[in-house]
């Protein structure tokens, strides 16, 4: 849409109506100058595609490369603007990015399931329903391309003498982000998750392709439009959920137990006034590289139910059975009872046999009060190293080790220093942290 304000007095001239100073200029072009001056204009263009795809149909089983697992979301936004200071501005912002998700069929494998002839025992258990997944549970590619483009001119109200009007400004933020995720039930039990995510800083709009140089005012926000750009963030991350057997084993099936790993790496590319430092010592340049930095976090959670271990050592409190007069019915045709069985011989109970009773029970129902056990411990680990040279790939790296990556704690400065991984500046002072933290509740 169009908006036009026209204001009743003169912008420059405050204190004449501008209808006034229009019907006094010399000719038409300069009455157009004057309005345009003057009025507040604005236009606003805007195009919108969210969520755009295409739904399944039919009875047909759902593939992985089917079209139906992609989404397109597409939006253009472009605002022209000019007022009494501002001459000229153009704002552009594009956003782009298209979406891949698909939820796989397990294939489980049961090997000794429906075998009753090898693991019939109930130790056995654990074996007899041993599994794998060999598919993923799910796979998501997630992709935002977004650009902001703006340009905007200052008004020259009354430029004379040595005065120099100001140039057109621009400014322009290009970016690529991607994601990826990797969800994958390896056993009923295990669960396995990698997810990677990644954002790019585009600069191709700088004349002769020489970043941080002079911008070229003739490329708009449409030129280059794929390149992806250069890493400037990327981040790594592994979890694994891994419920303990315990169930499955007879003697130990009163606990209940959790296992969950977290592993996470992530690069930051450094500044780019650190990409080459003068040394004037032995007259070289030094790139001051990157920081990479990693961690780790270890949770187990366990609980332990004191009812099954106590029925299962069979420590329970003794019952007192009370004995009282017992009347039976004899039936008609019986003879009646003799003597001796009217006046049947009365147990004699044993001196200290009640108080035994009851201390002993006391001292179960003691032992027993504690029906619930439960514990948590947690430890992070971390490291992070500053000064290194290398930059990951498009889908992630695998560098400086595989296990960095996956939350090692192990030094890697040695292998770094040896594959010339970090800066040699004489004079680099960033330091080499780690930290540690236990917990347990």
């Amino acid at each position: 849409g169009v908006e036009v304000v026209t204001p009743k007095y003169d912008q420059q001239y405050e204190d004449l109506e501008l209808q006034t100073r229009i019907d006094e200029a010399a000719d038409q072009e300069e009455q157009d100058k004057i309005l345009e001056q003057s009025e507040e204009y604005t236009k606003r263009k805007s195009i919108n595609f969210i969520g755009v795809k295409k739904n399944r149909t039919g009875e047909s089983k759902p593939r992985f490369y089917d079209v139906e697992n992609l989404t397109l979301n597409y939006s253009y936004n472009k605002t022209e603007h000019r007022d009494f200071e501002i001459q000229n501005s153009v704002d552009k912002q594009v956003r782009a990015g298209v979406n891949y998700a698909y939820n796989f069929e397990p294939k489980i494998i049961e090997p000794f399931k429906k075998n009753d002839s090898l693991f019939t025992g109930k130790y056995w258990q654990i074996l007899k329903d041993f599994n794998v997944n060999l598919l993923p549970a799910s796979f998501t590619v997630n992709t935002d391309l977004n650009r902001q483009y703006n340009r905007q001119k200052f008004r020259d109200v009354d430029l004379g003498g040595a005065n120099i009007g100001l140039e057109e400004l621009y400014r322009r933020n290009y970016t690529f982000d991607y994601q990826y995720n990797v969800n994958w039930n390896l056993t009923k039990s295990l669960q396995f998750n990698l997810s990677a995510s990644n954002n790019n800083i585009v600069r191709n709009y700088f004349k002769d392709n020489i970043v941080n140089g002079e911008p070229d005012p003739l490329l708009d926000v449409w030129d280059g439009f794929f390149d992806f750009g250069d890493p400037n963030r990327q981040q790594q991350q592994i979890g694994i959920n891994y419920e303990i057997p315990f169930s499955k084993i007879p003697t130990l099936n009163f606990i209940k137990a959790t296992y969950s790993y977290s592993g996470l790496y992530q690069w930051q590319k450094g500044s780019d006034l650190f990409g080459e430092i003068y040394y004037e010592a032995d007259d070289s340049y030094y790139d001051l590289g990157n920081s990479i930095s990693n961690g780790n976090t270890h949770n187990i959670n366990s609980t332990l139910d004191m009812n099954k271990l106590y029925k299962y050592l069979g420590i329970a409190k003794k019952r007192n059975v009370r004995r009282g007069n017992k009347v039976s019915r004899v039936s008609r045709n019986s003879a009646p009872p003799s003597k001796n069985q009217e006046n049947p011989a009365k147990p004699v109970a044993k001196k200290g046999d009640g108080f035994a009773s009851k201390l002993g029970n006391f001292g179960i129902g003691l032992l027993t009060s504690v029906k619930r056990i439960q514990a948590v411990y947690s430890e992070t680990n971390g490291t992070y190293l500053p000064g290194y040279l290398q930059t990951p790939g498009f889908l992630g790296t695998s560098k400086p080790t595989l296990g960095y990556t996956l939350g090692s704690q192990r030094d890697v400065r040695d292998l770094a220093a040896r594959n010339g991984w970090l800066t040699l500046f004489p004079e680099f002072n960033q330091q080499y942290t780690t930290n540690q933290t236990k917990q347990l509740d």
